[in-house]
């Protein structure tokens, strides 16, 4: 039992650390936040975190077939990835004037679906997980009950760190006004497009 904790616990703080970076990710979860409020961005952040742990779980229980079909879709996985986020991007810049008090509520499961489908469109996660995995010197081969523990620590440490960001930002929310978070919103719509465009820079090279 002692040893399911600390798989639990390694899992956690590699879940955290996978999601602290800021990335386009990243900046959507806090957009949700400062448009819809709390519920809203930690909607998508569950989102986030179900994606870190159904990557961490394909890598955890060695699903090698698995890992081998998602890293030989990466470029249309990628793709579509890209074409997601520059439609955000959209949606975000025009929907960045609505003031803060009449700004529809979290989607709740379709937000947290959209987050989850956006965070898989990069393969290359898992490879992310198994270096950090190897690295941590978790073992892959150590029965699915640690496989599960350490599955199940990625999603509370990713969780975690979503859930400190949008308590956070929604504080910051309340005390902003209707004119900054235009500001705000707009620049953020600005950043994932930029986000998207390198993707694709890198698509390009790729061919």
């Amino acid at each position: 039992m002692t040893l399911l904790w600390i798989t639990f616990a390694t899992g956690f703080g590699l879940g955290l650390a996978i999601a602290m970076p800021v990335g386009p990710i990243s900046l959507l979860c806090i957009q949700q936040s400062l448009t819809r409020g709390f519920g809203g961005g930690l909607a998508a952040g569950a989102g986030i975190a179900l994606a870190d742990a159904t990557y961490a779980a394909v890598a955890a229980f060695g699903l090698t077939a698995v890992t081998v079909l998602l890293v030989t879709l990466q470029t249309p996985l990628r793709a579509a990835g890209l074409l997601a986020m520059l439609w955000l991007a959209r949606r975000i810049w025009r929907e960045a004037a609505t003031p803060k008090h009449m700004a529809a509520p979290g989607a709740g499961p379709a937000t947290a679906a959209q987050m989850y489908v956006l965070t898989l469109a990069n393969p290359m996660t898992i490879l992310t997980f198994l270096a950090l995995f190897v690295g941590a010197g978790v073992g892959l081969t150590g029965g699915y009950a640690y496989s599960a523990a350490l599955t199940l620590g990625v999603f509370a440490g990713s969780f975690a760190w979503w859930l400190i960001l949008c308590g956070a930002v929604s504080t910051v929310r309340a005390r902003l006004a209707d004119e900054t978070l235009v500001w705000i919103n707009r620049t953020s719509a600005l950043m994932i497009a930029a986000f998207a465009l390198w993707i694709a820079l890198k698509l390009v090279q790729g061919l």
